[in-house]
């Protein structure tokens, strides 16, 4: 083999994978982070009450809330227990923990999820470009946000695949 050549020798360990895991931890690391600032901020929001349900898009559980009802809190705290679930899976894909049950399932289910309401963004932004008074940009900013964080837990489970897939062999 010729010095300089990037020819890689079949069953020799492939350089860049560090590199890879590095992005993919990067990426996980950062979905986390969000997932848990949703939690801090779901937690406020039902702290707060009936102005900050009206304030993030809940005008129907700030009217709940005003009557005495607990549901509004209840619905925001059982949220805010979701993206803390979704954040403990990014810190696991991350390998910050100890690995969770269907990490890799989980990781994909989560990051679409994400992306999923993420993509409400185009509807929004074509509803402001019609009339930029009919919808509050902010609707559309959780949008974008959404979005993003659901491509940084598929990106960061893409880049992370191959030693997420060890992992979960050895674990088996």
């Amino acid at each position: 083999m010729p010095n300089g050549s990037n020819h890689v020798p079949r069953g020799a360990p492939y350089s860049g994978t560090a590199d890879m895991k590095a992005q993919g931890r990067v990426f996980l690391l950062i979905a986390a982070s969000v997932s848990f600032f949703v939690v801090v901020l779901h937690v406020v929001i039902a702290t707060i009450g009936p102005s900050a349900y009206t304030f993030f898009g809940g005008e129907r559980l700030a009217r709940i809330a005003v009557s005495g009802s607990f549901a509004p809190v209840i619905q925001t705290l059982f949220l805010a227990a979701i993206h803390a679930v979704f954040g403990l899976y990014g810190l696991s894909g991350a390998g910050v923990i100890r690995r969770l049950p269907l990490l890799t399932l989980g990781l994909f289910a989560i990051g679409g999820m994400y992306a999923f309401r993420g993509l409400s963004a185009i509807t929004q932004a074509l509803q402001i470009l019609q009339d930029p008074d009919s919808l509050p940009f902010r609707v559309l900013f959780y949008s974008l946000v959404s979005l993003a964080t659901g491509c940084a837990y598929i990106a960061g489970t893409v880049k992370s695949w191959g030693w997420l897939q060890r992992d979960e062999e050895m674990n088996a």
